[in-house]
């Protein structure tokens, strides 16, 4: 290189570096926007169905437009925000209406089968509310490449009033252009925000547990619970994925029934079929030394020989409860305990200052629930279920205030009920013995 070319490089080296600054800091903000538009917008978790499996919800009103957004980009996000749910059964809520920009058919049918079996397999339903034509011609013209299964899946739902019989609908969030646009469905809307709460089966599910254990649960554990802890303890600890997986709909509503019919008519000894009678101790109590402990359903049959039905049936049972396990009364005394430094404060502060403000059922309960997740946290070296994923997938079954994202920071790992039942479970002589 000659001398006169050397003062030209100089000049230009420090206007080079400063382009390639100028276009990491374009290329960060873009990045930190796409992923607040993924986390913020695009997709939010809304608790638990009715069946306690999570549900995530899509929003399509939210979407870019195509000619200013990087939708690989954006796919790729969905996508690690998908891996933190797929693991467990799942529902999506997909709102597509209200959308003023659709991605291109070429990317759609990417992005399935990006989405491999690894997200569909896992996936129990799709309800796709308010469809637009354009979406149900698509899912037609992809009917060559999508499975027959993942289609039985699918699930329409023309108004939101259908959607409430499908979903916990209170605990979504609902952008008021959804709103507007379900008008055209329906007229008046549907009871989001009554406060006449909808009136429910008889039986032991959804019943007060002051009324199923007694005021002082001197009536015992509930039959239901008791069949469902000795089943999993006796035949289930090392199945992979417990209070992961759940069975076929068909097959926990059919057993909720006969355990709801056994406790509106407990002298009755003969359940509808196609279960057999089963000879079981009064009240659920459990059984005394020697005593056989019989169940009312055999989950061998119905639950093909796993632990997945008995695991769905205690969530469902503790989610159905008019008045959570973890009650308001308690939350301004929970919220204290992610900021106590140490193990052993917070134990204590569980044992003086919380437990005791539970009611007698709800503290037997818990009591007998989070001794069997730590038997089951003991196996997870088979059945993969940690004392952190078992928090995770029982938080929003304890705890419901009324406010759908204070509850999953509640149930977060660094929240205060992830806290509480991350010690019941790595601690529980500690804190219940």
């Amino acid at each position: 290189m000659n001398r006169d070319s050397q003062p030209t490089s100089k000049a230009t080296n420090p206007q080079m570096f400063s382009m390639h600054q100028s276009q990491q800091g374009e290329q960060y903000a873009e990045n930190l926007n796409a992923r607040y538009l993924v986390d913020e917008k695009l997709i939010k978790q809304a608790g638990v169905d009715f069946e306690s499996r999570p549900m995530l919800v899509f929003y399509a009103c939210h979407l870019p437009n195509p000619k200013n957004t990087d939708y690989d980009k954006l796919l790729s996000l969905l996508v690690q925000r998908l891996d933190q749910y797929v693991e467990n059964d799942y529902v999506i809520v997909f709102f597509c209406a209200g959308s003023k920009y659709q991605p291109s058919w070429s990317w759609l049918f990417g992005a399935y089968n990006t989405l491999g079996r690894k997200y569909r397999k896992n996936l129990k339903n799709l309800y796709i509310v308010h469809p637009a034509m354009w979406l149900r011609f698509l899912l037609g013209a992809m009917g060559a490449i999508i499975s027959p299964k993942f289609n039985r899946k699918i699930v329409w739902v023309n108004s939101l009033s259908r959607l409430e019989a499908l979903v916990p609908l209170s605990q979504i969030q609902i952008p008021n252009i959804i709103h507007d646009i379900n008008l055209k469905y329906e007229n008046p809307p549907p009871s989001i925000s009554r406060s006449v709460p909808k009136q429910r089966r008889p039986g032991v599910f959804g019943a007060p547990l002051e009324e199923v254990m007694g005021m002082n649960a001197e009536k015992g554990l509930p039959l239901v619970f008791a069949d469902c802890i000795d089943y999993i303890r006796e035949k289930g600890l090392d199945t992979e994925g417990l209070f992961r997986k759940s069975p076929a709909s068909q097959v926990l509503n059919d057993t909720k029934e006969i355990y709801d019919l056994a406790y509106l008519h407990p002298n009755t000894n003969t359940p509808p079929p196609p279960l057999s009678p089963k000879t079981v101790n009064s009240n659920g109590k459990p059984s005394k030394a020697g005593e056989p402990r019989r169940h009312l359903v055999d989950f061998d049959q119905l639950g093909a020989g796993d632990a997945h039905l008995p695991c769905s049936m205690m969530k469902v049972f503790v989610r159905e409860l008019p008045t959570p396990i973890f009650p308001s009364s308690i939350l301004s005394e929970l919220t204290k305990l992610p900021h106590i430094p140490s193990h052993d404060e917070r134990i204590v502060h569980l044992r003086q200052s919380i437990l005791p403000l539970l009611p007698a059922p709800n503290r037997v309960l818990i009591t007998h629930l989070f001794e069997l997740l730590a038997d089951v946290a003991a196996h997870s070296g088979v059945n993969k279920m940690t004392p952190q994923n078992l928090m995770l997938v029982w938080g929003p079954n304890l705890v419901r205030s009324g406010d759908p994202i204070r509850d999953l920071d509640m149930c977060a790992t660094s929240g205060p009920v992830g806290a509480a039942a991350f010690l019941m479970i790595t601690r529980w002589k500690d804190v219940f013995a």
